[in-house]
């Protein structure tokens, strides 16, 4: 086998020098450009929706069940307030 077989023709110095045979002339000033009319009259606008920083909210919408769900309130176990819980409890601290 031959060391050329494994190469591929793109990267042989032949074909590196055929891609520069072709003369590459600047652009002229832009004054001088050929710009089609329907191009010319074009107006691009920006963006109509920016993703806003931060992490993405998630996509999952809550059934009915879930909003229709009541949140209860904790209550203290030694009293029975619902105002508080057993851990701030005063009246457990004076009984004790």
């Amino acid at each position: 086998m031959l060391p050329d077989e494994y190469c591929s023709n793109f990267y042989k110095p032949e074909t590196i020098l055929r891609t520069y045979e072709v003369p590459v002339y600047p652009l002229p000033d832009k004054s001088e450009w050929n710009i089609p009319k329907h191009i010319d009259t074009e107006v691009v606008l920006p963006p109509k929706y920016k993703q806003p920083p931060g992490r993405p909210k998630k996509q999952r919408d809550k059934s009915f069940s879930e909003f229709s769900k009541r949140k209860g309130t904790n209550s203290c176990r030694t009293c029975g307030h619902r105002s508080h819980n057993r851990r701030s409890c005063r009246t457990a601290t004076r009984n004790a």
